[in-house]
């Protein structure tokens, strides 16, 4: 591929310029590294469902960055987005579903935990 400047049609020259990623990725990698520090830095603060949902949030961040730039999906086209994201949208509904077959079934832990009851 050449880097040379192009003339449309009407003789006018057009320089590519080339974009570098690198910077990106940098500013991807300490994005990561600060989310993870504030999970671990939770972990001491918070206790029980707070430090749940703010895991997760943290977490999904994670899955957004990691996803957008590492795995090329933020410079993807359309539906190869909708073909990563709607198994996890479907599955996600599936578990939700699926959570009122568990209370219905009496288990308090999973099978297996020293204080699973049925």
């Amino acid at each position: 591929m050449s880097h040379a400047p192009t003339t449309d049609a009407a003789g006018h020259g057009q320089a590519h310029a080339h974009v570098s990623r690198r910077s990106l990725y940098i500013r991807n990698f300490f994005a990561l590294t600060i989310l993870t520090v504030a999970e671990v830095g939770l972990t001491f603060v918070l206790k029980d469902a707070a430090l749940i949902l703010m895991l997760v949030g943290a977490c999904i961040a994670k899955v957004v960055l990691v996803g957008g730039i590492f795995m090329h999906l933020k410079f993807e086209v359309r539906t190869l987005v909708l073909i990563v994201c709607l198994p996890l949208v479907f599955s996600a509904i599936l578990f939700v579903g699926l959570m009122p077959d568990s209370a219905a079934l009496g288990l308090e832990r999973m099978p297996g935990t020293p204080s699973f009851r049925r």
